[in-house]
């Protein structure tokens, strides 16, 4: 794809969202994001921020107003997303009806909205944010990681759906991340049953997360796939552990496998 093309990124007021306009605007790509923060500005920034909460039905109006200004929409990246924490026995379903509906639900509208316009162009490229939360089941993330399978999921099946029409599709599956995503991430409170373990592990993703890659690495992967005319299914952006936890997934018996795992978050540990 050459630098003409027009990008439009979901979530890019902060994080890994805003790592990626920042890079690709710099590298010429006209660029579009998103917010639904009424507090950002945009007088630092080289492209605009338009105002969109992907839990509503404005993602249509959004990528029209990108067609009506810059002609056409090459590039969509579903990157706004948020985390919820706590035990499965305790989330109420209203908390991961939250959870889908950003992370999930959210992705979807923007996809449904964008794909007709890319099929009339004769092509188009959508990389959808997954996680390596959306491969490995994460302990007291059940929510998240429920959010990320399912966009692999949806990956996979639009991949297939739109083979012929000129529209690819990927998915990008950051690790551990130094970004505001861990400061936002919504905590639940817990009983005095899960209080305990519920610390050790948090204690140990959000001190991961926190010395984890920045969020330009991500960045710069995005903007090789989006330079790149044959993406792969997906792509894993992390540290060296994080790629040997996927392929042990796929290696160990399950059972040995949740057990390092469960290990690694201190999950054997006594109170």
């Amino acid at each position: 794809m050459g630098k003409d093309k027009v990008i439009l990124i979901t979530g890019a007021s902060s994080g890994i969202g805003l790592a990626c306009a920042k890079l690709l605007s710099e590298k010429g790509f006209q660029v579009f994001g998103t917010t639904r923060r009424k507090e950002i500005t945009t007088q630092e920034l080289k492209y605009p921020l338009l105002p969109l909460d992907v839990c509503s039905d404005d993602g249509a109006k959004v990528v029209a107003k990108v067609v009506e200004r810059a002609g056409r929409l090459d590039v969509l990246i579903n990157n706004a997303g948020f985390g919820i924490a706590g035990p499965i026995e305790e989330t109420p379903i209203s908390e991961i009806k939250a959870q889908l509906e950003v992370n999930f639900y959210g992705l979807l509208r923007m996809c449904q909205a964008a794909i007709p316009i890319m099929r009339s162009q004769g092509e188009g490229l959508i990389i959808n944010m997954s996680s390596i939360g959306g491969i490995l089941s994460l302990p007291f993330q059940s929510a998240y990681s429920a959010s990320k399978f399912a966009v692999e999921a949806i990956t996979r099946a639009m991949r297939m759906e739109l083979k012929g029409t000129g529209i690819k599709v990927t998915a990008v599956r950051p690790g551990d991340c130094c970004t505001d995503f861990t400061n936002r991430r919504r905590k639940l409170s817990t009983s005095n049953i899960y209080r305990e373990p519920f610390k050790r592990v948090m204690d140990v993703i959000e001190k991961n997360e926190k010395e984890g890659m920045k969020p330009e690495k991500v960045a710069r992967v995005i903007e090789k796939i989006i330079n790149t005319g044959s993406p792969k299914a997906s792509y894993v952006v992390g540290s060296l552990t994080e790629k040997m936890a996927i392929l042990l997934q796929q290696t160990l018996p399950s059972s040995w496998f949740e057990r390092l795992l469960m290990s690694f978050y201190n999950m054997d540990s006594k109170p």
